[in-house]
Order: C-alpha cells, then structure tokens, then sequence
C-alpha cells in the first residue's frame, strides 16, 4: 500500500493512487526535462537500445517495431524526438507542474529547449 502524507485529507485515496501513478510515469520520462548536454546523452543511449532491439527483432525473425527503424537517421530521431516531447512528455510536466504550483518550470523550460533543439535538426 502507498502512504501519502502531502495530500490533504479530502483527497480520496483513489485520487492519491492516481496521483502517485503520475509521478513515477512522468519521472520516468526524465531525459527530454534534463539540460540539452544531458538530455543529449540520455537520448544516444536510449536510442542504441532501441536500435538494438531492432537488430535482435531482424534476428529472431520477429516483426519489427516501426517506430524504431532508422533512429542511427539523424533526421528521423529528430522528427521522432519532436513528437515524443510535444505530445507525450510536456503535456505530462506540465501537468505535474500544475499540481506542484510551478516548482518545476525549469524542467518545463528544459523540455521546451530540447524540443526547439530537434525542430532545428529537421529545419537543417
């Protein structure tokens, strides 16, 4: 069982659940909220795993995951990075942010820089 002590005592536990839930989903999409340099890294990493998939997927003869085709592409990681952090990873933050009065408009911003970072890699 999770144990809450931050919520007011009107929230039920549902809510608190829910909650919780949201926090670690969200921190769970950590990189794109980071500094560029470190968001940097984090994508390089993640992004040779997910090739590495595609290469054992070829390998065991299993379907390939779509999605993940052509990351060692520049251009496509950047398309793909551009969409993930619009539609996926900021409306997550910003929503967490909401909840925590604004403490963590740096990481907002963060998002919002390495967006503009990977939008300027398709522009080039």
């Amino acid at each position: 069982m999770i144990q809450v002590t931050f919520f007011a005592n009107s929230v039920s536990q549902d809510d608190k659940k829910l909650i919780c839930v949201a926090i670690v989903h969200t921190c769970d999409l950590y990189a794109p909220a980071k500094s560029k340099e470190q968001s940097l890294i984090w994508n390089n990493k993640i992004n040779q795993e997910f090739m590495n998939q595609v290469r054992e997927e070829e390998r065991e003869g299993l379907p390939i995951t779509s999605f993940l085709v052509g990351l060692d592409n520049m251009k496509i990681r950047a398309k793909n990075e551009t969409s993930f952090i619009e539609f996926i990873v900021m409306p997550l933050w910003k929503s967490l942010n909401e909840f925590f009065d604004g403490k963590l408009e740096e990481l907002i911003t963060n998002c919002e820089n390495n967006k503009q970072y990977w939008k300027g890699m398709l522009e080039n």
